[in-house]
């Protein structure tokens, strides 16, 4: 565990707008391919995806595990809790996860469809964070004032006690199911290969990082820090780690094909 580190990011005004248009946009894809293909199984993930990062964000911001500062919509519009938590579990988990499970599909069921939404979201997807950062990267050289700088400390232990529990469960789904087992190591690699590919850009340029605060000043760890706290701890044990059980849930709703076609 990471002992005085942060999570640190640039945040534009329109970030959380961003995020809320994105998790739109994808609702009406899976709702779209529901209507002409006939594809319930996507909107049944996008909804349990979404509904349960949303309780998790609801659980971490309500007992003060996570505290997200003014946030807006807009630029101008706040956005409190508990509306806050929605926007971040559509758009955090919802969109990752529903990626994933296109992924799980793709690999267990041999589904070429899923195949390629998966691939054509992330594709997509990380082509708009790519000139995303670009365009921080130019509001910073311009005018550094303009952005808020946040943090978010790694290891709070009320974070460790529910990360701990979301471990507990997957570990126990998979020991009283052996034929979750290949799925639930597939829904990791899965996941966090997709937030691997979505977060670097932000990495590399500098806007989103893992660090320490010294006397007010937040300083970026060195690369060595960055693949052990950023990609190591946050992104493969923490980010991930959180969205484990939701393949539990996929699970028991029949939702994972466990080769199925």
């Amino acid at each position: 565990m990471p002992s005085g580190w942060y999570m640190i990011r640039h945040a534009t005004p329109l970030l959380y707008t961003f995020e809320l248009v994105v998790a739109a946009a994808v609702g009406a894809l899976v709702l779209v391919r529901w209507w002409r293909a006939g594809e319930a199984a996507a909107v049944g993930a996008y909804l349990v995806a979404a509904l349960y990062g949303t309780g998790i964000e609801l659980l971490a911001q309500g007992s003060s595990a996570r505290v997200i500062e003014d946030a807006r919509l807009l630029g101008s519009i706040p956005l409190r809790f508990p509306l806050l938590p929605f926007v971040l579990g559509f758009f955090e988990a919802g969109v990752l996860l529903l990626v994933g499970f296109w992924i799980l599909r793709a690999v267990l069921a041999r589904d070429a469809a899923a195949a390629r939404l998966a691939a054509g979201v992330t594709l997509a997807l990380l082509v708009v964070i790519v000139l995303g950062t670009l365009g921080t990267r130019a509001m910073l050289a311009q005018d550094p004032q303009a952005l808020r700088l946040t943090t978010r400390a790694l290891g709070a232990p009320r974070a460790l006690l529910l990360l701990a529990g979301c471990w507990a469960v997957a570990i126990a789904w998979a020991a009283a199911r052996r034929e979750a087992r290949r799925g639930l190591v597939i829904w990791y690699l899965g996941v966090a290969a997709v937030a691997v590919c979505w977060y670097t850009p932000a990495l590399v340029g500098g806007v989103r990082f893992a660090g320490t605060v010294r006397d007010g000043v937040r300083i970026a760890g060195d690369a060595l820090e960055q693949l052990a706290v950023f990609y190591g701890f946050s992104v493969g044990f923490e980010a991930v780690g959180f969205y484990l059980p939701v393949y539990v849930l996929l699970d028991l709703l029949g939702l994972v094909p466990h080769g199925r076609g």
